[in-house]
């Protein structure tokens, strides 16, 4: 077991005493925080692997929140029930929340392969990306190989089309997709996955 810090938004107190995990990088944690002259406050915290970040919650109490424990149904949506106080009355507190808020999925190709193509026939594959920002731009690595004869890749479309005039061997090269989260590159994912490409002779 290694312990792992997470940050404390409050000076005085805090506690995470429920946590779902959707996969090793992809968990939220539930609590409360609390300054010395404040009440408590609701606390979310996501873990992408590597570090644990705070996610903004409601806290509609007047006199606090806190969160006990949380369930995520699916890859989408989280479920955190808690306490509430208003004054007089302390009611339940349930949130529901996108895990997409929470947790960022990590950025990569999602296209395990491309299909092989024939001489004369029309060559359509498309290329698949998940995490970060959309749109992607798409680009061939340069020095990494060439795409085969006759196909070209659509930088903003993710695709690669085109008519192979004759057979090829078989060709091999490294494809890189970059988002644009934050319109900066410091803030900018980028992933690259190695593809081939068989061209076979007409039937």
């Amino acid at each position: 077991m290694v312990v792992v810090l997470s940050p404390d938004p409050g000076s005085y107190a805090y506690a995470l005493p429920g946590v779902a995990c959707i996969s090793s990088n992809q968990c939220v944690a539930v609590g409360s925080s609390s300054d010395s002259d404040l009440a408590p406050r609701t606390l979310v915290e996501s873990w992408n692997g590597t570090a644990w970040s705070v996610v903004p919650s409601p806290s509609p109490g007047r006199y606090g929140d806190w969160l006990d424990a949380v369930s995520c149904t699916s890859l989408f949506t989280c479920d955190a029930v808690g306490l509430s106080v208003t004054g007089k009355e302390n009611n339940r507190l349930r949130l529901l929340a996108p895990t997409k808020t929470l947790v960022e999925s990590p950025f990569g190709i999602t296209t395990p392969s491309l299909p092989r193509g024939t001489v004369g026939q029309v060559y359509s594959a498309n290329l698949g990306a998940a995490g970060g920002s959309t749109p992607y731009v798409w680009t061939l690595v340069p020095r990494s190989g060439k795409l085969p004869v006759g196909r070209k890749l659509d930088k903003n479309a993710g695709t690669i089309t085109g008519t192979p005039k004759k057979t090829s061997v078989t060709s091999t090269f490294t494809i890189e997709v970059l988002d644009t989260k934050g319109a900066s590159p410091p803030k900018q994912n980028t992933a690259t996955a190695i593809f081939t490409i068989a061209t076979l002779p007409a039937p």
